[in-house]
């Protein structure tokens, strides 16, 4: 899901927070055509998408 998230906004916009913290949600701050924008993202890789305490903590 990481992945996809670089390659969905600007090239080098991407600043994911608190990466290890849960690694089944991807939260970010990136850039579509310049704009600023928040990024939720659940990896269907972790625990196959769902989202855990951890992840709940971090997208809120």
């Amino acid at each position: 899901m990481r992945h996809v998230v670089e390659v969905l906004f600007d090239s080098g916009s991407v600043l994911e927070l608190r990466r290890d913290f849960a690694p089944g949600m991807v939260t970010a701050l990136a850039r579509i055509q310049g704009r600023a924008v928040g990024v939720l993202a659940n990896d269907p890789s972790h625990l196959g998408g769902a989202i855990d305490a951890d992840g709940a903590d971090a997208a809120a």
